[in-house]
Formats: C-alpha cells, structure tokens, sequence
C-alpha cells in the first residue's frame, strides 16, 4: 500500500499523457474526488495545474524543497564567473556577512571599452574550510527530497497498519508465554509478564495514535 497515492497516481498518469484529471487521480488513488482535492489544495505549492479546467500539468515537492533550501542560508554554491568567457570560480552564500566582507576580493571582467568590477568571494580551500567551520555545507541537490509532500492516512492504510501491530503484539505475547512457561523461576515468570504488559502497551499507544490521526 503507497503511502502516498494520491502523488503516486498523478505521476502515474502523467508519464502517460500530459495531464491528469481529479477524476483520473481518484481511480487511481483509490479515494474520492473531495479526498484528492484536499490533498491538493494542501500541497499546492508543488503542483501546476490550469486554473481554467483544473487539469493537473505537473508535480515536483522535490523541486519545491530544493528551492528552499537554496534560498536558505545553511548551502554554499561554487560558480563561474567571468564576463564572456569563464574566468574563474568563486563562492556564493546568503546571509553571513562578516564572512562575506572578510573574503571578498575585487575584480575586473569584461573587455576593453567595455569592463567592469566585480565583488566576489574566490573559491579557495581556506575559504570553503572557513565557511564550514561557519555551519555552511556545500550545495548538493541529493540534499533535496520529497519531504514537503503530505497525505493523511488513508483508511486501507490505517487498517493494514493496525493488523501489522497486532500481528506483532500476538508474536511478542506468544514468545513471552513460551518463556513464562518454561521459566524455572519467579524472576524469569515477572520478566515474561513484564514483556507481555509492554507489548500490550506498545499495541494500545499505536491505536491511540491512529485515532488521533484519523
């Protein structure tokens, strides 16, 4: 069972065809038309559509992530720099601007006639060294998921997961049964009780969780 089936049926319809339908993604997702649109309306940020019929263009939480990631001041970025031809590399970072006015250097790009300065911070191993030892990480885009995507819990979800606890629950009772049965002490007899109490109060917070969630 996808924990995500609403995302998973627009990306399944849209490998075929260039739009995906509520009523196509509902068939899909196996959930009903109101079920999908609120799944939407509240990851919107993350999906084209038109507004005119509603046909869905385009889905990408990933990409969402990672422009906020790039907007935030926790990456550095190398890039080129150079005015028509490449020149060099340097370090881009937002915030930080005491480290910033410690190592920018200037520089003149361009042609004659036709040149100007520039700021940059050059990219050197002294200053990647100082910016991470700042909390800065080198940019990479693996560090972009699909975290920002949410989905409630179905009720086919819900209920597979409440037979996987309490098929869990019945294992963990059975072995501590078998231990208490066989226990040569009453040590041994208050250790297995103790294991079956613990199960079950394992099992009643998952359900009570559940609960909450639905």
């Amino acid at each position: 069972m996808s924990e995500r089936p609403v995302l998973d049926a627009i990306r399944a319809v849209l490998n075929f065809k260039d739009t995906a339908t509520i009523s196509e993604v509902a068939k899909y997702a196996g959930m009903t038309h109101k079920q999908v649109l609120d799944v939407l309306n509240a990851n919107g940020t993350m999906v084209w559509r038109n507004r005119k019929n509603g046909h869905i263009t385009r889905v990408d939480p990933r990409a969402v992530h990672c422009k906020q990631l790039v907007e935030s001041d926790r990456f550095y970025f190398c890039e080129s720099y150079g005015a028509w031809a490449h020149e060099g590399y340097c370090l881009s970072f937002k915030g930080h601007d005491d480290l910033r006015q410690s190592f920018e250097s200037k520089h003149w790009t361009g042609g004659i006639g036709d040149s100007w300065q520039i700021t940059k911070v050059e990219d050197t191993p002294e200053n990647r060294a100082a910016l991470e030892a700042a909390g800065l990480k080198l940019w990479s885009e693996a560090e972009a998921d699909e975290r920002l995507w949410r989905e409630p819990v179905s009720p086919a979800q819900r209920e597979a997961g409440m037979s996987e606890a309490l098929d869990k629950l019945i294992e963990e009772v059975e072995d501590a049964g078998r231990d208490a049965y066989c226990a040569d002490s009453v040590m041994e007899v208050s250790t297995a009780t103790w294991r079956i109490a613990n199960a079950l109060a394992a099992f009643l917070r998952t359900q009570r969780d559940a609960q909450r969630e639905a």
